[in-house]
This record gives structure tokens, C-alpha cells and sequence, in this order.
């Protein structure tokens, strides 16, 4: 057992000196902290009593410590009277809770990895399933040393203050990362952590390319580490894809190598490198499911700081066995909009649309058109849709694609049109930016 019972009275001899000192104990501890079940009693006394806006009086502690079902022992206040001699003030009452949680941590792993052990050793069980159980476990363990996420208003105000004049200064105009697209940005104000994005569109419309243009604007121009969890395509064919809007030249040509002497070598020497030098991860099993998931944008984020994880596609993430679809979408829905928070990144979820949306008129797709569950519109903060015209009729507005901000929880919205090469895998502005 990890313990250190100088510092489990510490803590008691603080809250008996100081109301305040009492104050920080009860927010900061659980009382499973403290292995002497007679220091537990006392702690929970304290606590009771806090709760009650109840001065700390040594002859309240009793009272309430013998009341306990499990109290053993009739010398409750001399026990007191005598830790309080132990320190001469509360001051450094942070300092022993900060001991009591690290030991408490520390015994937590071991019997977590302890059970695993035991676990792992009845070959019965799953091992994907003891794997999970354990990453569970370990950061359900590191979640507890998280700060504590009450704001004052105070604080929050200062934060935003300060932020404003940083953007002030530096010329960034929103909070967010940039799509690479100023038609976009401008509704969304870029993607901004916590944010859970939905781009969605039917089949054929573009969804993995426009994802793949913003994760090449983000990973290599921003030089922002991303993530990209495929269900759908394989690294290899993205990588072909992102080779292409590099180069481009057509997939096609690259896939077959049907290439020049000069178009290998301008490949090898100068697009290869910037690929090479990308900050963008991308995984392509295509059985993930919802915890999956999150654990695999966990582990990215604490081993490569990723700012931004995009799923391509949503109804390819497995479901919960059990329970119908439409209550798996809503999980899947509320388990990224999660992620987002947590990570304090933005999720975008690639999304198809349902057939209804053939027929809307002129083929427009809206909200209502997302398959399978109205919880991705509500969890949403923002939801893209994506439409091509000459897709129903090659001889409207060919190579355009029009993205429909649809919902914007943060901001207006309203519809940016973009240039779309399907053979280069290439999205760009329809107009030329002018710079300066």
C-alpha cells in the first residue's frame, strides 16, 4: 500500500487550524485519500460539517465520527488533540493534499494494472476488450489530476481580454484553424477548439477531397499536426491523392506511373519532400468504433499534440452491438462532440447524406437530409454541406463546388464557392486572393 500517514494528518491538523485551510481539503480530496480509516472518518466529518457551513470544532468532529456506523474507537479527542500539535499552521495544506493524491494515484495503477494481469490470464477474455478496460482506467486516473474547469468570471474575462489584444497584434482575425479557404473562413471563423464539425454531402460530391485540401492547408501550409482517421480509403490511395494535389498531376497518371523523366524527377525532388515533411497522421483501420476512436485521438494528442482530428466517414464508425442504429448514431454523435472538448480540438466528421436530398430542388442538400439521426444536427456546432451542380448536370457551373454553411452555432451563415478539379484532387479559391 502507498501512503504516507504523516502527511494524512497534515491534512487534519490544517483544517482543524484553519476554516479556509478546510476549505481547500474538501474541494481538493475525496477521502479515499487517506488510508487510516480513522483519518478517513474525521476527514468525512469535516466535510460533512463544510457542507453544513458548520465551524470545524473538535467536539462537533466527535460527535459525528461516533455516529458513524463504522466508528471502533472511544478516544476521538485526545486522537485530535494531539495531531494538532503535530503543525503549526494550515499554510502548506496544498502541499499534503498534493502528497495524498499522488499516493492515491499511484496505488490506483497498481491495482489497475494488478486486475489487467490477472485478467490478461484467463484466455477467455477479449484482448482488445482488457486493453480498453485498462486505457479506461488509467485515464479516468489522469482526468481526476485535470484542473478544475469552474471559471469565475474574473478569470474569463481577463483570458478573452488578453486574448483580443494578442490577435490584435499579430493580425489573426479569428480564433480558429484556418480551412485555407477565405470564402469559409469568413462564415466560420475558422475551426475552433471543442468544435465538432459535420461536412456532409452525397456520394461522389467531394467530402474526402475537400477534407484532404483543408488537412494539406492545415498539416503543410499551417504546419498544424492533424489527424485523419479513414474508414473508407487506405493510406495508400490518400497518399496518392494528397501526391497529386501537390503535383498536380492526375491520380490516375500517378497510380500508373504514366509520367515524363521530368515529371518523376520534379515528384521525387520536390513534392515527395513536402509530403515527407507534412504534420499529418492518418490511420485507415476500418473497424473503429466510437472508443476507438478516442482513444487513438488521445494518444495522438499526447504523443504529437495533434490540433485537429477529421473522420472520414461517420456512418462507417461501428456502433454498439444491441441497440438500433439511429441510438448508435446519437452515441457516436455525442462520443466526438466530446472528444472535442476534451481535447480541446476541433472533430470534423465526413457525413453522407440520405437520398432525400436527390430530391430537393435543384439537388441542394440541407439539414434535414442527414442520415440515420437528428443528433448530429443538434450536437453539431457547425455543419457544411457540400454541393456540385455539374454533378446532375455537366453543363451547369462546371468545377464548382459550392460549401454550404449550414448551421454555425458561433457565426453567420451563408455559402462559399470553390474551384474544383476532381482529376487533380485540387480545391482552390474561385477567385484569386489578392495578398497585402
Amino acid at each position: 500500500m502507498i501512503n504516507d500517514l504523516q502527511a494524512e494528518r497534515a491534512v487534519i491538523a490544517s483544517c482543524l487550524l484553519s476554516e479556509s485551510s478546510a476549505d481547500y481539503a474538501v474541494e481538493t480530496l475525496t477521502g479515499d485519500e487517506f488510508t487510516s480509516l480513522a483519518l478517513r472518518d474525521v476527514f468525512c466529518a469535516i466535510k460533512e460539517l463544510r457542507d453544513a457551513n458548520e465551524p470545524i470544532d473538535i467536539l462537533l468532529i466527535r460527535n459525528k465520527v461516533e455516529a458513524k456506523p463504522s466508528f471502533v474507537s472511544t478516544d476521538v479527542t485526545p486522537f485530535l488533540v494531539e495531531i494538532l500539535d503535530e503543525i503549526a499552521s494550515g499554510a502548506n495544506v496544498s502541499k499534503y493534499c498534493a502528497i495524498l493524491t499522488d499516493c492515491n494515484l499511484r496505488q490506483q495503477v497498481i491495482t489497475g494494472c494488478t486486475n489487467a494481469i490477472a485478467d490478461c490470464k484467463i484466455r477467455s477474455r477479449p484482448i482488445g476488450g482488457l486493453v480498453e478496460g485498462l486505457e479506461e482506467h488509467i485515464l479516468g486516473l489522469t482526468d481526476r489530476k485535470a484542473k478544475d474547469t469552474l471559471t469565475s468570471s474574473s478569470e474569463l474575462s481577463s483570458g478573452i481580454v488578453d486574448d483580443m489584444l494578442r490577435r490584435a497584434k499579430t493580425g489573426e482575425k479569428f480564433t480558429g484553424l484556418a480551412s485555407g479557404y477565405n470564402g469559409v473562413d469568413k462564415h466560420v471563423g475558422g475551426f475552433r477548439p471543442g468544435e465538432f464539425i459535420i461536412m456532409a454531402a452525397r456520394p461522389s460530391m467531394g467530402k474526402t477531397t475537400f477534407a484532404m485540401n483543408i488537412l494539406r492547408n492545415m498539416s503543410m501550409d499551417a504546419q498544424v499536426p492533424t489527424l485523419l482517421i479513414s474508414l473508407e480509403m487506405t493510406k495508400e490511395e490518400l497518399g496518392y491523392k494528397l501526391l497529386s494535389m501537390l503535383s498536380g498531376q492526375n491520380t490516375m497518371l500517378l497510380r500508373n506511373v504514366a509520367l515524363t523523366d521530368e515529371e518523376m524527377n520534379d515528384i521525387i525532388v520536390k513534392h515527395a519532400p513536402e509530403m515527407y515533411e507534412a504534420k499529418l497522421y492518418i490511420d485507415d483501420n476500418s473497424s473503429m468504433n466510437i472508443s476507438k476512436i478516442r482513444r487513438r485521438a488521445r494518444q495522438m494528442h499526447r504523443r504529437h499534440g495533434i490540433k485537429a482530428v477529421v473522420i472520414d466517414y461517420i456512418q462507417l464508425i461501428r456502433g454498439e452491438r444491441g441497440i438500433v442504429r439511429e441510438e448508435q448514431v446519437q452515441q457516436i454523435s455525442w462520443g466526438l462532440k466530446s472528444l472535442a472538448k476534451e481535447l480541446k480540438i476541433p472533430v470534423i466528421a465526413l457525413c453522407q447524406l440520405n437520398r432525400s436530398a436527390e430530391n430537393n430542388r435543384d439537388h441542394v442538400p440541407t439539414m434535414s437530409n442527414l442520415r440515420e439521426s437528428g443528433s448530429l444536427e443538434q450536437d453539431a456546432d457547425i455543419v457544411i454541406l457540400l454541393h456540385r451542380p455539374e454533378y446532375y448536370d455537366n453543363s451547369v457551373r462546371i468545377g464548382q463546388m459550392d460549401v454550404i454553411v449550414g448551421k454555425n452555432r458561433n457565426g453567420p451563415t451563408g455559402i462559399a464557392t470553390l474551384r474544383y478539379d476532381r482529376g487533380r484532387n485540387l480545391i482552390t479559391s474561385l477567385i484569386p486572393e489578392i495578398v497585402g
